[in-house]
Parts: C-alpha cells; structure tokens; sequence
C-alpha cells in the first residue's frame, strides 16, 4: 500500500512536463536556470539561480531606486505556469521564500494573476522578516482572489486562460491597475514554486501534501 501510494505521488509530480499548467508543475532553479522567471526590462540586478549551502534558489533584487530593477517583483509567462488552472484542479501555489536583507525588515508577499478577466491575487499574503524562511501556501480559487485592475473584471475568465503570474511585496496590494511591488532595498530567495490541488482533495492527494512535506523537511534540515 505505502509503495502504491508512492509511486501514485510521484505519477503527480510527473505532470510538470512541457505544456499548460497541471497539478505537480514545480520550478527548482537546478543547474543556474531561472526557469523562466524573471523582471522584463534591462534590470543592472536581474534575478539569477544560485545554489547556497547544497540547496538551488532563485535571487530576486530591487534596489529601491527608480527604474528598472527598483521594485520587489518577479513574474513568468512560461507555460508551465499558464492556461487553465481551473480544469486543472490547481487551487493554491507553494513557495518557499527567505527575506535575506531589506530596508524595510519585512516583505509582505503576495501573487498575482493576469488574464482576460484582468489581474487578480490571492487574498492571503505572507509576512516575511529579515533573516527568516517562510514556507507560503497561496490559496487561489476564485473565492480566494481580488480583484486588482484590467480586462473584464471576471476571476474565472482570467483562471481559466492565465497568461502571467506575478510574485512581489506590496503593502497596498490593490493599488494601481497592476501588480507592481514596492520599491524598496531588498533580497529574497525563492525555491519549490509548486503547483497543488486543495488540501485534503482525496485520500491520495493528502499522502502526496505529507510526502512534500517530508521533502522540504529534509531539504531544511540538509541546510543547517
């Protein structure tokens, strides 16, 4: 039983294959790639993957600074995070986040998705102080999202065709007509960006959420 089940977890881990988005989609920044995440315009400080104490992540840097580079933001439009995310059960992103440095001693993060009902985030944020990692789990069905700006004011129109997926730190989420995360002096480490279903779908789905849990574990504790 417990290798059935196993080999079933690991059956939805391998969905994360070339194409639209699916339960198990996950990005590690192994071997210096960014996976497809990044800032757009010439950025002097533009995201990069590194690996630190055995472990691949993901460096984001803003500056504070007017201009390219000065905001707490990353975004993809890589297909592995986009199309429907309704008709693919995925109803919450996991990801791990360490705030390393910032002026300001906490970033508060949030994510975001943009499609033809327009940009809307998941309700919940997450707190992060300096020198701390966070395990963040974003709930995003359509009760979970507000709206922020755009297209035709439709949660489920944007989730059914994401076209990008926005991670940043903003204290005013909803400012503007678009995520842009604050300008600030700050840098944060991202890994296991992690497509799920909801907690407690089915028997199976909850063996697969402790089996991830026991990797991060023992991930965290490779760390120390």
């Amino acid at each position: 039983m417990k290798t059935t089940l196993l080999l079933a977890c690991m059956a939805c881990l391998s969905t994360a294959s070339f194409g639209a988005i699916a339960i198990g989609n996950v990005n590690e920044f192994t071997g210096g790639s960014t996976d497809g995440w990044g800032t757009g315009n010439p950025n002097p400080n533009a995201p990069y993957s590194t690996n630190i104490e055995g472990d691949d992540l993901l460096i984001v840097t803003s500056t504070g600074v007017a201009g390219p580079g000065g905001r707490m933001i990353v975004f993809t439009t890589d297909p592995l995070w986009t199309g429907n995310y309704l008709s693919a059960g995925v109803t919450a992103i996991g990801v791990e986040m360490g705030n390393s440095d910032t002026s300001v001693d906490e970033l508060e993060m949030r994510i975001a998705f943009n499609g033809p009902g327009g940009w809307w985030m998941s309700h919940y944020g997450y707190v992060i102080p300096v020198d701390t990692e966070t395990d963040a789990l974003f709930p995003i069905s359509p009760n979970d999202m507000i709206y922020i700006g755009g297209g035709t004011v439709d949660v489920t129109a944007t989730l059914e065709a994401v076209s990008e997926v926005r991670l940043y730190s903003s204290t005013d989420p909803t400012a503007g007509t678009s995520p842009r995360g604050d300008q600030l002096n700050a840098i944060l480490g991202v890994d296991s960006i992690t497509a799920v279903p909801e907690p407690g779908t089915t028997a199976l789905l909850g063996g697969l959420a402790v089996l991830l849990s026991a990797v991060l574990i023992r991930r965290r504790q490779a760390r120390s």
